[in-house]
Order: C-alpha cells, then sequence, then structure tokens
C-alpha cells in the first residue's frame, strides 16, 4: 500500500514533460485587447472599448518550438464608431524549462480586414497589416489542458494611414495539448518455417 501511495504522490509531483515533444498540436483560443478608455476632459461616459478573440492551432516543428495560426475576431467602439475586425495572424512560439509553469517568447505577423460605421456616413472598409512579440507564461492544470497568459508588443497599418500605431496587449487564454499525427508502422511479413 506504501508503495502505491508513494508512486501516486510522485506521479502527480512529477512535472508534465511531454506536452511540447516535436509531433504535438495545440489548439487554444486567446482574449486579446480588452481595454476601455474614458473621455478626455473630465467626462465619465467610457470613449472606447474593444475586444479580440483569438481561436488558434500549432504543431510542435521541433522539442519547444510551435509554429501555427490564429484568426483573429474582433469588435470596438469609439464615440459614434463601431469598428468589426478579422483576419489570420501565423505565429511562432518557443517554450522555454521542463516545469508545469513555463516561459515562452512569441512572434507573428498577419493581414486583417476591417469594416468601420460611423453614425454619420460614410463608413470605412479597409485592411491592416499587424505584428506581435513578446514573451509569456504557460501553467500546465495537467497533461493536456494549460492556461497562459502574455504581453505582447503589437504594431498595426492600416492600409489607408501614412504611419504604423504601436500598443501593448495583455492577452489570457488556454490551450489543449494533443499526441498529433503518427506515421502507422509497415507491416512486417512474418516467415513460417
Amino acid at each position: 500500500m506504501k508503495r502505491i501511495l508513494l508512486s501516486a504522490l510522485l506521479a502527480a509531483s512529477l512535472p508534465a514533460l511531454a506536452q511540447t515533444e516535436k509531433g504535438r498540436l495545440m489548439v487554444g483560443v486567446g482574449l486579446a485587447d480588452i481595454s476601455a478608455g474614458i473621455q478626455p476632459g473630465g467626462g465619465d461616459g467610457v470613449d472606447y472599448f474593444s475586444v479580440n478573440i483569438n481561436p488558434s492551432a500549432g504543431y510542435f516543428v521541433a522539442k519547444n518550438l510551435a509554429v501555427g495560426t490564429s484568426i483573429g475576431l474582433g469588435w470596438g467602439k469609439s464615440g459614434g464608431s463601431s469598428i468589426i475586425n478579422y483576419g489570420v495572424h501565423p505565429f511562432a512560439r518557443y517554450y522555454f524549462g521542463e516545469k508545469k509553469t513555463r516561459l515562452f517568447a512569441q512572434a507573428g505577423a498577419g493581414i486583417y480586414a476591417y469594416r468601420m460605421s460611423h453614425t454619420v456616413p460614410p463608413n470605412d472598409n479597409g485592411s491592416m497589416f499587424t505584428f506581435a512579440a513578446g514573451p509569456g507564461v504557460t501553467h500546465f492544470l495537467n497533461q493536456n489542458v494549460a492556461i497562459e497568459s502574455s504581453l505582447m508588443f503589437r504594431g498595426t497599418k492600416q492600409n489607408d494611414m501614412p504611419d504604423m500605431s504601436y500598443t501593448p496587449s495583455l492577452n489570457f487564454g488556454f490551450q489543449i495539448y494533443l499526441n498529433g499525427f503518427k506515421k502507422a508502422k509497415p507491416a512486417q511479413a512474418s516467415t513460417a518455417e
């Protein structure tokens, strides 16, 4: 009985090591750029609010190195205008360490389309280029599920604007780590003697 209890405690306390091995998959969703602002000049109303949801999928091409893409879906409101945006954002992510809580670095770039509606026409449609890079932390709740947070430095260039805008982006989300695809072993011919 002591052996069973000791083995169970040891297994529970060991760090989960296989989540970021080559050939594994990760799928998840992140909440990004949740922000609100107060009107300048002492107003007490909300001047702007925005939220983005980013479903993502990645594949570990090497131990601790995943490449993948996220689909960005966002909505924002500022004064009498609202904006809807959507796009794709390929990324690369590298994990550090072998513990249940690990740091990672991520970088990526993408293309988004947007539609801005104003209370007074005309409305705007366009596209924008974005890039993001920064550190994050993942905590594995078990062998397959992790929660994470990251602080990204984000740049955005709209097609009709001369300059890029730069903003920090605080993100929260979760990932599910799956075994991935494995090649079937060829069947070996048996020889009857």
